[in-house]
């Protein structure tokens, strides 16, 4: 397959020529020339701004006419105008490469629709994000890390990549000392290497990490979205499972890079919420005003009920996830005191076995292990006739705390 790229970005040039799966790549400045032997053209809003891509299209509409055609997108800073030169695009076939994109997404984003099932990144990343502050997204992502590390033979790495540690359910005596802090000079200045990681993690069993988040407050905006992506790489070839906790979505903008990143690069994307108004109108905002800027829609998402209550004046599980507009992938009980009570523990609310709450938190493991491809992995020690429920070894509720 013969590639153009109406661009003058050398790097996207090379990077593409690495998957080995195009037989030419050419740098163009015009199509003035060219004849109709390429299958994908790139183009550049750089050199063909969305002001003249009318006009370029209609000029040049013989030549791309059957052929995969995307156009990238800078980093504009008024949602407007995103809105506006994607319905040019999509009214004329052509794909939308959003702003803020890695070349490594960009390959991604070019492959998924040139040969589909054929190209994906970080398959092994799932990342928690929660519609506000205080929905539980650092104790679902760290029980669910604890489970899937129990539960299976994989190396886990839960990384929190949010606006702080985050440790407050874990027993990590030397947490001041690990971290993401730790490894940001080296990871900022491309240096950073995959053992590197490790040292700047808390080991908590045998095969299970938690890289803690920065340690200062402000640091985050030092991260780019390519020093996340840089940072999964690496984490990629120790652990065989990331799990990300990637703080509160409405921290989305000061956040920087590690939020963008977090969300752009995840296999699957969870979003941890509750029943409560408020929560819905945080998500709400963010989703009109920032996600859909990133290219993120709300059907990207999964969707966990934190906290649930069932009580007749408040919203039902089906109507939450309506009113998202996603798929549920569960909800967890309300434990009343119990939340306050597992940070003065340092423990999840799984090693309280509560029957309600370890049922469901189990289920949703459950789900992720299958997305992730990890399902056939599951420890078989105790596996009964009763079927697949009882084919993980829940039956032992010791969590990280415990």
């Amino acid at each position: 397959m013969k590639v153009l790229l109406l661009s003058n970005d050398l790097v996207l040039k090379n990077d593409l020529e690495d998957i080995g799966v195009f037989t030419d790549i050419a740098l163009i400045n015009s199509m003035d020339n060219i004849k109709n032997d390429f299958d994908i053209i790139v183009i550049s809003d750089k050199l063909v701004t969305y002001n003249d891509l009318t006009i370029f299209y209609n000029k040049y509409q013989s030549l791309l006419s059957n052929k995969h055609v995307f156009y990238m997108l800078s980093n504009y800073n008024s949602q407007s105008i995103i809105d506006n030169a994607e319905s040019i695009c999509r009214s004329k076939g052509m794909n939308v490469i959003h702003p803020r994109r890695t070349n490594d997404q960009i390959k991604s984003i070019i492959l998924n629709n040139v040969l589909p099932g054929i190209y994906s990144t970080n398959r092994n990343v799932i990342t928690f994000v929660g519609a506000d502050n205080k929905v539980g997204t650092t104790m679902t992502s760290t029980t669910v890390a604890e489970l899937l590390s129990q539960n299976t033979y994989s190396d886990v790495l839960l990384m929190h990549l949010n606006k702080e540690p985050s440790t407050y359910y874990i027993n990590g005596n030397d947490a001041e000392l690990s971290g993401i802090s730790n490894l940001r000079l080296k990871l900022t200045n491309n240096i950073l290497t995959a053992d590197e990681i490790k040292t700047a993690c808390i080991q908590l069993k045998e095969n299970l990490y938690v890289l803690p988040g920065v340690s200062t407050i402000g640091e985050t905006r030092y991260y780019l979205p390519e020093h996340i992506e840089n940072l999964f790489k690496l984490a990629a070839s120790q652990f065989s499972i990331i799990v990300v906790d990637a703080g509160a979505i409405n921290e989305l903008d000061f956040q920087g890079g590690m939020t963008i990143a977090a969300l752009t690069m995840a296999f699957k994307k969870y979003l941890v919420t509750t029943q409560q108004q408020v929560s819905y109108e945080q998500f709400d905002r963010i989703n009109t005003q920032s996600l859909n800027r990133l290219g993120i829609s709300s059907e990207d998402f999964l969707l966990i009920i934190n906290k649930y209550y069932n009580f007749d004046s408040s919203y039902s599980q089906s109507q939450v996830a309506n009113r998202y507009k996603m798929v549920l992938a569960g909800s967890l009980p309300y434990l009343d005191m119990k939340g306050w009570q597992a940070e003065f523990d340092k423990c999840t609310l799984y090693s309280y076995k509560d029957k309600e709450y370890n049922a469901h938190i189990e289920d949703l493991t459950k789900v992720i292990a299958e997305q992730l491809g990890f399902a056939s992995l599951l420890k078989k020690e105790k596996v009964s006739k009763k079927g697949f429920f009882n084919y993980w070894p829940f039956k032992s509720s010791k969590s990280i705390g415990g």
